[in-house]
């Protein structure tokens, strides 16, 4: 989360910022095509105050409270081939097949 960012005040400060936010809650902004908004989302926003300045913390959207069967396949399917792409750690030994 970028609100938990322990550098954050210290660039905020520097750059004189005004809005932070993550690439995620970029993209969602950017994604939105009106005026029919197919996707309900919801963004964490945290004003601080830094110096004498008011800052808006934006951090990730959150999770969807519901979702379509195709997008419970896609995150799972996703999720099985990331897992399986991973380097395997070097005291593992491979299975060997049998060719028959």
């Amino acid at each position: 989360m970028i609100s938990n960012d322990p550098h954050l005040e210290a660039l905020c400060t520097e750059n004189d910022v005004d809005i932070v936010m993550s690439s995620s809650t970029f993209q969602t902004l950017i994604d939105m095509h009106g005026p029919v908004y197919h996707e309900a989302w919801e963004l964490p926003i945290t004003v601080r105050r830094y110096g004498d300045k008011l800052t808006v913390l934006v951090d990730k959207p959150l999770i969807k409270p519901r979702y379509t069967m195709r997008e419970k396949n896609q995150m799972f399917f996703k999720h099985a081939f990331t897992s399986q792409c991973l380097p395997r750690a070097k005291s593992v030994t491979p299975l060997k097949y049998a060719m028959s």
